[in-house]
């Protein structure tokens, strides 16, 4: 794991000049911003026999112009809009916002393949209506017995998911700020059903080994669907959940005496540590994931070369993109598609600089597993039953 560190200093070098670059963008604009590191889509099958799902969304808005404030969902295909739905806030702090919009039932959506679902922001105090994000998803329609005719033919509906690949390969960083302590969390997605488990990050900055860090481990989002081809099958379960790693004794900025007063050991600064950091998740002895980032003389995490390009979506302040690799195979992954990888950062996104990441996406194990849904079999004689 540690081969790519040299490689990876030379990635993430650039990233201090693109910082300043966004960061002044950002502040010039006043726009809005989404929490990447927490955005949740999904979809929700009401009746698989009846048919058609429903579009969930979580999102977390900074900078939010007024209570009055909207999001709109606009799920579409090619130029055509099939669903489209307005959601107010369901929580409001003093410069953020979050929503859980869903569409509604009335609207269920039948359309699988190529999906875009954009999130427009609707500013009452301007009366605009600005895209904050365009996701480029694959529905996916998946075969599950309802129940046998009287003929005791099997009627089989569908419940629908996106393909959630795309999520395993992007990963954050967030310098986050609670009362007089600044942790640091890494964000990460794995594939498969979340079950609680224990884990440490072992970090090395250049030849220097950090002392290891137990890590609390939280599923916070999963995309999760169930496909069931007969009575007689056992039901399989497709799923992707979104993890937020907490390290309390690892602290972003400079080091502070007698910070740690009060909480139980002493913390790790990056600030001690500037350098290129690398950092195994480890789990029972093997490796989950890797993580490479840049830490500066002030022990912040630099920007990666990523947020410079005007393509990439903007991250909210203290969040930045993470070089993320893979063992070649993992005891928490139920299956690994670098196909989905290679094609796109989260949600569908066409990665912004490809150069940024070339050396991340040429280490990819092979593809192991398939979360791809099973041949429908007696689908037909079930659709026959039902005329």
């Amino acid at each position: 794991m540690r081969n790519c560190v040299m490689a990876m200093a030379k990635v993430l070098a650039v990233a201090p000049l693109a910082c300043a670059a966004v960061m002044s963008s950002a502040t010039a604009a006043e726009a809005q911003t989404l929490n990447e590191a927490t955005l949740y889509l999904r979809l929700y099958t009401p009746d698989p026999e009846s048919g058609g799902y429903a579009v969930r969304l979580d999102a977390e808005v900074r900078d939010i112009a007024s209570r009055q404030d909207r999001l709109r969902i606009d799920v579409k295909q090619g130029a055509r809009t099939v669903v489209s739905q307005v959601c107010a806030p369901n929580e409001l702090a003093r410069t953020s916002a979050g929503f859980q919009c869903t569409t509604a039932d009335s609207g269920l959506i039948t359309t699988t393949g190529a999906v875009t679902i954009e999130i427009q922001y609707m500013n009452d105090v301007a009366e605009t209506t600005t895209l904050l994000r365009s996701m480029n998803v694959n529905v996916r329609g998946y075969p599950y017995w309802v129940h046998d005719d009287d003929r005791g033919r099997p009627v089989i509906g569908t419940t629908y998911q996106i393909d959630a690949g795309s999520l395993v390969g992007t990963a954050f960083a967030y310098m986050r700020e609670e009362d007089d302590r600044r942790p640091l969390q890494l964000f990460t997605t794995f594939a498969g059903t979340y079950e609680g488990f224990d884990s440490t990050l072992r970090c090395r900055v250049g030849d220097q080994r950090i002392p290891d860090v137990e890590v609390s481990t939280s599923a916070f989002a999963e995309v999760q669907v169930e496909e069931w081809t007969s009575q007689q099958a056992e039901r399989r379960r497709i799923a992707w959940y979104r993890a937020r790693l907490e390290m309390n004794g690892l602290w972003w900025g400079p080091h502070v005496e007698g910070a740690s007063a009060g909480w139980s050991g002493a913390p790790v600064f990056l600030g001690d540590h500037p350098g290129l950091w690398s950092c195994d998740m480890r789990s029972d002895g093997a490796v989950l994931r890797t993580f490479n980032f840049m830490v500066d003389a002030q022990g912040n995490v630099v920007p990666h070369g990523l947020e410079a390009s005007p393509a990439m979506p903007r991250m909210i302040e203290r969040l930045h993109v993470v070089d993320v690799r893979f063992p070649a195979t993992s005891p928490r992954d139920a299956f690994f598609d670098p196909a989905a990888i290679r094609a796109s950062f989260q949600y569908g996104t066409p990665w912004a600089d490809p150069s940024a990441v070339s050396e991340m996406l040429a280490a990819l194990p092979p593809a192991n597993g398939s979360s791809a849904p099973t041949a429908r079999g007696g689908a037909a004689a079930g659709r026959r039953a039902r005329r």
